[in-house]
């Protein structure tokens, strides 16, 4: 699939699914604006991206501060032109909990970022891709945006409510022409999902089989369906939750 000078805005690309995405859509030909909280990580990932032969910037951003965010986008438009495409993949995972143990602090820190995030980000991205005439926005939700999950309730409340905004806006920018998606992805090989995965010796058979296909995902998967959904070839698709899932949402 081809992005061959689309301009596109990864969000938490410094590590996780978020950095290999930032490779794929180098691979493809994209120019892109990297953001993450972890500097030095970032610079890390954008370096394999400019490997791949993108032109990359990189700016670290706290999306939990709007002004944050706007400035990021400004820089996409100032720097390439213009903004065709956003994935937005920064998240925060907090430990297990039941909700009446969570410290609020904690949870105020989920919805900060997994959903006050992805609305700073698509609220400053939508006017950018109506000035370019249309594009795309992925969002990455989660397989608890879809299910509930065991004493992890805030997150799935903030998960859900990235799947509810997302679907709200494709209605409402369609008509610009702005497509917008949410990926719901099962469990990833990712560094976070490996640290949890060793915390128990039957961790990572029970994670397993929650997944009818018979293993865990790869970040790989999860950002060729971001490139599909970002590309040409999915122009008819919007307003929809693509679980990437290995069929874990079917249980």
């Amino acid at each position: 699939m081809d992005l061959q000078d689309k301009v596109v805005f990864v969000t938490g690309a410094g590590g996780g699914i978020g950095a290999v995405i930032a490779t794929t859509f180098a691979a493809a030909g994209a120019r892109l604006l990297l953001t993450d909280v972890r500097a030095a990580e970032l610079e890390e990932a954008a370096d394999r991206a400019r490997a791949a032969g993108a032109e990359v910037v990189a700016a670290p951003g706290d999306l939990t501060d709007p002004e944050a965010v706007n400035g990021l986008v400004a820089l996409a438009e100032e720097r390439f032109g213009g903004l065709d495409a956003a994935v937005n993949g920064a998240a925060f995972y907090p430990p297990d909990s039941e909700l009446t143990e969570l410290d609020e602090q904690l949870a105020r820190r989920v919805v900060e970022v997994d959903f006050w995030g992805v609305f700073h980000c698509m609220r400053a991205q939508i006017p950018a891709l109506r000035r370019r005439g249309g594009g795309s926005i992925v969002n990455l939700s989660s397989g608890a945006g879809i299910l509930g999950y065991p004493r992890n309730g805030i997150y799935c409340a903030a998960k859900h409510a990235v799947v509810g905004i997302g679907r709200s806006a494709a209605i409402d920018h369609a008509p610009e022409r702005i497509r917008i998606n949410t990926i719901c992805p099962g469990m990833i090989e990712t560094p976070p999902l490996t640290a949890y995965l060793q915390t128990a010796e039957d961790a990572r058979a029970r994670a397993t089989a929650l997944h009818p296909i018979g293993r865990l995902g790869a970040p790989e998967e999860v950002a060729d369906a971001a490139l599909w959904l970002c590309s040409d070839r999915s122009t008819f698709v919007t307003g929809t939750e693509l679980p990437v899932d290995g069929g874990f949402a079917t249980w």
